[in-house]
């Protein structure tokens, strides 16, 4: 047996001579086994930066899904000292020596924290009144003969635009003059 294992051993080292020795004689052969390590060096690279996108496009998409829900939870929780006093003022309104002006009041004060929960959520109102009309800014549902006004001047606003940053988020609902 310990025959057997001498002449595989002594098989193989004259294999590998004899490749060395077929290299030494054709460069062509090395020059091969020089390009097949440095193809597979590339696709080791190549396997290596596909894994790594492929985990920076889940943690991408893991973190925008958190920055949503954070943004999401953030709104609802500046609209919800508004509903509050939207509660108090339905109760208000129905207890008995409720006065008309007090309700008004309460309506103007509530319009008033609406505006400041907007603003800062950087929410602007979309000007229109006066205005040049823009398509991008402003939905134009009816048209109106005025001179005194100018051409594409916006006449009437019917309901206010919203905007977030550069982002139209509701256009103004407006009448044009022509």
């Amino acid at each position: 047996m310990a025959n057997k294992k001498k002449e595989e051993a002594e098989t193989i080292e004259t294999v590998n001579e004899a490749e060395e020795a077929e290299k030494e004689e054709n460069p062509l052969l090395a020059e091969l086994e020089k390009a097949k390590k440095e193809s597979e060096e590339y696709l080791d690279k190549l396997r290596r930066s596909m894994a790594e996108f492929d985990n920076f496009k889940k943690r991408t998409q893991k973190e925008k899904e958190a920055t949503y829900s954070l943004a999401s939870a953030e709104t609802v929780g500046a609209f919800l000292p508004l509903i509050d006093n939207l509660e108090r003022a339905a109760v208000a309104a129905k207890a008995e020596g409720a006065s008309p002006e007090d309700l008004a009041q309460g309506m103007e004060n509530i319009l008033k924290q609406v505006a400041d929960i907007l603003k800062d959520l950087n929410v602007e109102v979309i000007p229109a009144q006066g205005e040049p009309f823009d398509p991008n800014l402003h939905n134009a549902v009816s048209h109106i003969e005025n001179e005194e006004l100018g051409e594409n001047t916006v006449a009437a606003e019917f309901q206010k635009g919203y905007k977030l940053g550069e982002r139209v988020i509701r256009h103004s609902m407006v009448q044009v003059a022509n």
